[in-house]
This record gives structure tokens, sequence and C-alpha cells, in this order.
């Protein structure tokens, strides 16, 4: 269950914030300055493959892990 919720977790990451919020409304306080008209801006596909990464991948499991032990030990 809690890889489950994890996996959505970087699926609402790479969706709502990465490509809805970073790539296609493009608030300013997270531009940083002189980079405005940058085409990496609009790159929908470097979000998903940064999210895809062994690292990334890794993290998600071994956070998932983690939070199952915790919970296991707690109740």
């Amino acid at each position: 269950m809690t890889l489950v919720v994890a996996a959505l977790f970087a699926v609402i990451d790479v969706v709502l914030v990465d490509w809805l919020i970073i790539c296609t409304l493009r608030p300013r306080r997270f531009v940083y300055p002189g980079t405005e008209n940058c085409t990496g801006w609009g790159d929908y596909a470097f979000h998903l493959t940064e999210q895809l990464r062994p690292r990334a991948l890794l993290a998600l499991t071994t956070l998932s892990a983690v939070v199952g032990t915790v919970v296991w030990w707690l109740t």
C-alpha cells in the first residue's frame, strides 16, 4: 500500500508540479532572471526522464520501505 501511495505521489509530482506549474504556467518566482526565454522550461521529457532515473526509483522504494516498516512497528 505504501508503494502505491509513493508511486501516486511521483505521478502527481510529474503531472501537476513539473508539467503544469513549471512547464506550462511558469510562475516568475521559479524562473531565474535571464532564463525566461530558454527552451528548457518547456521540456516535458526532461522532467519525466528525471523522475524515472534509477536514483529517483531507488529513493521511491526506499522511502516506501521505511514508511512501511515504521507503520508495521507502530501497530
